[in-house]
């Protein structure tokens, strides 16, 4: 790890109620942060951001007002509970084709409104839902589960095509992960055109906790590494008192080659599938860092083949600071082919 910087949340300005860090992302050198705040404390919002980095670490985070979330008639979104779609948002992309603005939500299960993407021009304007192939739309017996869903999004390195990282598996492809096993979640790359390819990743078992409170594990981001390989964060969220959670992220490469298609499986569960081969790249707890990052996006480029990652956490608006981390990673040399 290179570098930590923390980010003060209660003073005035854009950086009140700033918080819920779930997703950012950055395009010539603009970069966007999405807070997962369900207009509970302010409107669902994205921040637009400038980040100045000094030796492939960040120097300073500038925030600029923060822009509502709005919906397909212009409105901001509502917080939950009053009949119309609340919003969860978890990440966000640019899309390098046009610069436009994609970003998920995991829905509103109270109100009834299932997870989604959704698409804008620029921050602040209206957003349009995306179109979700069969196999990635909720049911009630199948798709992703309610809060459990979209949490992952990032580009292919050609631009042509979206990956989406689940969670935790779909309904019907088994269980949530346990202390004793971790689970299949699907990473989904879909096309321009909406074809749809699937693979097959586990995750850790969740990490060692006391009995009786909550726990879990799963996954909390991705982002393109090459054409066959992506990063993958996985987040495990241990209750160690009522409300209050400790961290375990590990960052890892999933390396999609020779991994089985499956996105015409009707379930994972029990299914023989070659799943996609994972590589530790960096152990977050070890360093001493048991924050619950979520974010994840390419910072500037460095010498040679090295490149700046940066992090950032969700704080669930617990204290005062959000944390932003940088990584200084090799790129290894490898030939592109698509995978899949």
């Amino acid at each position: 790890m290179s570098g930590v910087h923390d980010v003060a949340s209660t003073a005035g300005g854009p950086t009140r109620d700033f918080g819920g860090i779930s997703g950012m992302d950055q395009r010539h050198g603009r970069w966007l942060l999405i807070s997962d705040d369900r207009s509970e404390r302010a409107p669902a919002r994205l921040y637009q951001a400038r980040i100045a980095f000094r030796g492939g670490t960040i120097g300073d985070v500038r925030l600029f007002a923060p822009r509502p979330l709005r919906d397909q008639a212009g409105q901001p979104f509502p917080r939950p509970g009053l009949g119309r779609e609340a919003v969860d948002a978890e990440a966000v992309r640019f899309d390098p084709k046009d610069g436009a603005i994609i970003w998920s939500s995991e829905g509103d299960a109270r109100d009834g409104f299932a997870p989604g993407l959704r698409r804008q021009s620029r921050p602040g304007s209206l957003s349009r839902p995306i179109t979700l192939p069969p196999g990635l739309i909720e049911t009630p017996n199948q798709g992703p589960r309610p809060n459990l869903a979209f949490e992952g999004l990032t580009f292919g390195v050609d631009g042509e095509a979206l990956w989406i990282g689940l969670e935790a598996p779909l309904k019907q492809d088994g269980p949530l992960a346990s202390r004793a096993a971790g689970v299949l979640v699907r990473l989904s790359r879909l096309g321009r055109q909406g074809q749809l390819v699937q693979f097959a990743y586990r995750t850790d078992p969740i990490s060692a906790a006391s009995t009786g409170l909550r726990a879990d594990n799963g996954v909390s981001e991705i982002l393109a590494l090459d054409a066959e390989r992506l990063l993958v964060l996985e987040r495990s969220g241990v209750e160690v008192s009522p409300g209050r959670f400790s961290y375990d992220v590990r960052l890892y490469v999933a390396d999609l080659r020779g991994a089985t298609d499956v996105a015409d499986l009707a379930s994972l569960d029990g299914a023989a599938v070659t799943t996609a081969a994972k590589t530790l790249v960096f152990d977050f707890h070890a360093a001493g860092q048991d924050r619950n990052f979520e974010a994840m996006a390419w910072g500037p480029r460095l010498g040679g083949r090295a490149r700046t990652l940066v992090l950032a956490e969700d704080n669930n608006f617990e204290g005062d600071k959000t944390r932003f981390v940088t990584l200084r990673l090799n790129m290894p040399a490898r030939p592109a082919c698509p995978a899949g």
